[in-house]
């Protein structure tokens, strides 16, 4: 629910008024960088401009940072193959390294 609302908060502020249907969203539970983490991916639509397209999201708690993440990806590529495209946004997300914190 967290990660839902969040990325509906992010496609308006930052994606300019994107949006998800919650019938369009896969939620799963998953590992992410050896963490326990959540994915939603699905489609997202953008009813001001008439686009959309396919996203994937991960949301994970760093308890020793006491830190929340979440790792979103979309892909517009209405002549291609959005698969792959989103594959390839996948390979990179998970050349995430979080910050190291001083102590």
């Amino acid at each position: 629910e967290w990660l839902y609302q969040k990325r509906l908060e992010i496609g308006d502020k930052y994606y300019n008024g994107d949006t998800l249907f919650f019938s369009d969203v896969r939620q799963e539970n998953t590992d992410f960088l050896g963490y326990k983490a959540y994915k939603l991916s699905g489609r997202w639509q953008n009813l001001t401009s008439f686009t959309g397209g396919t996203f994937a999201c991960w949301g994970f708690y760093d308890e020793q940072q006491k830190i929340a993440y979440m790792i979103d990806n979309a892909v517009f590529f209405p002549e291609g193959d959005k698969l792959r495209a989103l594959i390839g946004l996948e390979i990179i997300s998970n050349t995430f390294k979080k910050k190291l914190t001083k102590k």
